[in-house]
């Protein structure tokens, strides 16, 4: 995410980085992850802020396009690169870290991109970047709910490229 955003910044575009500053498992929190990736791209001469938060809750994703809106006036490009990965067989995780998962990587993907369509439809224009791994999409006996919620994502993406499709937006 980091990379992409950089690489955005230097071709002109202004950036905000959500990041809760988790561990490569979800677990805990570091403000200083995002606000390090924006400084980074400032730095570079680029503009950026951050918002550390968890994009799998309910709110974070209206105040991250509210803070896009405010600070840069309009949102043309959204990456939803949110993921973390438990490993285990699927008979070893429990609900609560299959739910993880599925709050992390398809609901935060979801409540972004609602959350900046309406913006993209008044606009007749928006990118969207939803990032997947190939990795486990086959199927893994390791990486369940991250395949799961992987393979969701895939199938999200598919219909957010219909409904633009069959409502004539120029949103891809």
């Amino acid at each position: 995410g980091a990379s992409v955003a950089l690489g955005l910044a230097q071709r002109g575009a202004s950036v905000v980085i959500n990041d809760l500053g988790c561990d490569g498992f979800g677990r805990g929190s570091d403000p200083d992850v995002a606000e390090a990736a924006a400084e980074e791209i400032r730095r570079a001469g680029g503009k950026a802020v951050a918002q550390c938060a968890d994009i799998g809750a309910p709110d974070t994703a209206e105040e991250l396009v509210g803070l896009a809106l405010s600070e840069f006036g309009r949102v043309d490009i959204v990456l939803s690169n949110a993921m973390f990965e438990r490993l285990g067989t699927f008979y070893e995780l429990d609900r609560e870290e299959v739910q993880a998962h599925l709050n992390t990587d398809v609901f935060g993907a979801w409540s972004l991109i609602s959350a900046v369509w309406p913006r993209f439809q008044e606009q007749n224009y928006g990118r969207i970047l939803i990032s997947v791994s190939t990795s486990l999409l086959g199927g893994g006996a390791g990486g369940v709910p991250y395949a799961m919620a992987k393979g969701a994502l895939v199938s999200f993406n598919r219909s957010l490229t219909n409904i633009a499709r069959l409502g004539g937006l120029d949103i891809k």
